[in-house]
């Protein structure tokens, strides 16, 4: 929690003499809007950015291959979020309770998506799966309830029926 609460900037750039964002890092820095990560870093940690509450751009590197568990708890302002084509995973909760969340961009090279990685994104209206997901697993995008179309691919070996539990707005 090197830099917790700090309020005296605005936009956060990871350079290449930093190799990982420890947990904590960032959180509950009141004023932070922008963080962009360098490509040194291929993997972000738990609750890094947790509760930056003005937090509005996430600029991810193309050497990221994880989005770990709650490591952005900055859900208020975010409303589109583009994955590099280097992530393999999105991990339980990563992106969960984004209420103003609109698009999200899942890459194809994203195998796995986790428990409740995009749940309560109330804001979240379509979602296409790419075909190199094998497995979406419980509760992925649970009470996402203005979502109103999903492509999932044949590819998709482990599919949990409570993925989309509370989708209110799907369509067959």
């Amino acid at each position: 929690s090197h830099f917790k609460r700090t309020s005296l900037f605005t936009h956060v750039i990871i350079p290449i003499t930093i190799t990982s964002i420890s947990d904590g890092a960032f959180s509950k820095c009141p004023v932070l809007t922008t963080v962009t990560i360098d490509p040194s870093i291929s993997c972000v940690n738990k609750r890094s950015f947790s509760e930056c509450k003005f937090l509005k751009h996430l600029i991810f590197p193309p050497s990221m291959t994880e989005i770990k568990s709650f490591s952005f708890e900055c859900k208020e302002k975010i409303k589109k979020i583009t994955l590099p084509s280097s992530v393999l995973k999105i991990s339980s909760s990563a992106f969960s309770s984004f209420t103003k969340l609109k698009i999200i961009n899942i890459p194809p090279s994203v195998a796995q998506i986790e428990s409740y990685a995009f749940s309560y994104c109330k804001s979240l209206t379509k979602i296409t799966i790419p075909p190199s997901v094998t497995q979406i697993e419980s509760y992925a995008f649970k009470d996402c309830t203005s979502l109103t179309k999903i492509t999932v691919p044949p590819s998709v070996k482990f599919f949990d029926f409570s993925a989309f539990s509370g989708c209110l707005s799907l369509k067959k």
